[in-house]
């Protein structure tokens, strides 16, 4: 068994104890201060929210105006080829005739 010990130091040693302050709520100021980080971060998510959204508004925009410049009959424009079987049938057709006509 071992008996405490008598020197002087060790009647001055505290253990460690949490602080009260600690264990107490925060302050208003503290709160207030907390609530007002957290209102930063939501102005900052919603303003990065609004930056995207606006962003996106002028790519749609820039797109539709695009779009109507490409469909839009400009003079010396000219259509779209043709395609398909019928485009080729009347290739076929004009060169028959062609041929016809102009050779002997």
């Amino acid at each position: 068994m071992s008996f405490p010990s008598t020197d002087s130091r060790a009647h001055n040693t505290r253990l460690a104890l949490p602080r009260r302050e600690s264990m107490r709520a925060p302050s208003r100021a503290s709160q207030r201060f907390s609530r007002v980080l957290v209102l930063d971060k939501a102005v900052d998510s919603l303003n990065e929210h609004v930056e995207e959204t606006e962003a996106l508004a002028a790519i749609e925009q820039e797109r539709g105006s695009l779009e109507a410049v490409e469909n839009a009959k400009l003079p010396g424009r000219l259509p779209p080829t043709d395609r398909g079987l019928n485009a080729w049938l009347f290739m076929f057709s004009a060169f028959t005739i062609e041929a016809i006509m102009w050779g002997k």
